[in-house]
């Protein structure tokens, strides 16, 4: 916030669609993450503004930046967006096990996972296994080495 990157983005959407443009003009894939919004939700017109801009995925951290970890993520907001824009949707925020990832999984296209890997790095290893073990080896979801 301090060096007006990341979350303070989210007070100036018209600088978030620029750089997101820029990025795509250099036939980059873009994905952004964002928050519900700094100090209000307002998220869905910065979904659809990066959207707008060309990016080819988003993630969305179900927390206002204000309220860092205070309050329980919402899902349904995550759910609102990925009703409202075409792209892929990751949702954040409170997948802290097996259970949890698995019902956000329910809403979005991905998830990705923060906290509940602090101390657990085996956290991934279960919730593909049980991924696989729900899908009925229908697909296999793999971890790729880079």
């Amino acid at each position: 916030i301090n060096s007006k990157a990341g979350s303070y983005l989210l007070k100036n959407p018209k600088l978030i669609y620029k750089i997101i443009k820029l990025l795509k003009s250099q036939k980059l894939i873009v994905t952004a993450k964002i928050r519900l919004g700094f100090d209000k939700n307002t998220s869905l017109k910065i979904a659809k503004t990066i959207e707008r801009a060309g990016a080819d995925a988003l993630t969305i951290h179900a927390r206002l930046a204000s309220e860092r970890y205070n309050v329980k993520a919402d899902w349904n907001e995550i759910k609102k967006i990925k009703q409202a824009i075409k792209i892929p949707v990751i949702g954040n925020g409170d997948a802290l096990d097996v259970k949890s990832a698995s019902k956000l999984l329910e809403i979005c296209d991905g998830i990705m996972i923060a906290r509940g890997a602090i101390g657990d790095p085996l956290i991934f290893a279960r919730i593909l296994n049980y991924i696989n073990l729900s899908l009925r080896c229908h697909y296999k979801v793999t971890i790729k080495k880079v």
